[in-house]
């Protein structure tokens, strides 16, 4: 989905499609797209407050490092700080005897680098 403004993709980076695991305030999910400025992704909560547009959180994207089909892939945890720009209730979902929990789509702005976890590069 492109955001436009008469006319005019209002976008500064342009997202990548990619799917990696996101660990998101105890809330491991994967992600829609990933650009450089941020990430999407969709979490299962009950908690709606949790995930509550401007607040700052540390998120931690798990993601294959592999580039070639002959080569092993290396599985690289990264960290970073962001704020969660966006918070859209997608529907709501029943789990554990009918109890109810909303799909929030998360748009989360990255506020800093990433930092790579040392010695979290291992091979598959």
């Amino acid at each position: 989905m492109k955001y436009f403004y008469r006319g005019i993709d209002r976008r500064v980076n342009t997202r990548l499609e990619f799917s990696h695991k996101i660990i998101i305030l105890n809330h491991e999910t994967v992600s829609n797209n990933i650009s450089y400025s941020g990430a999407y992704c969709e979490v299962k909560t009950d908690d709606v407050d949790l995930f509550a547009p401007g607040k700052q959180i540390t998120f931690e994207i798990v993601g294959s490092a592999c580039t070639s089909t002959r080569l092993p892939g290396k599985i690289v945890r990264v960290i970073g700080r962001g704020v969660i720009m966006r918070a859209d209730e997608i529907e709501s979902v029943a789990y554990d005897n009918e109890k109810r929990a909303k799909k929030l789509g998360i748009a989360l702005k990255l506020l800093k680098g990433l930092k790579v976890v040392p010695d979290s590069c291992n091979y598959q």
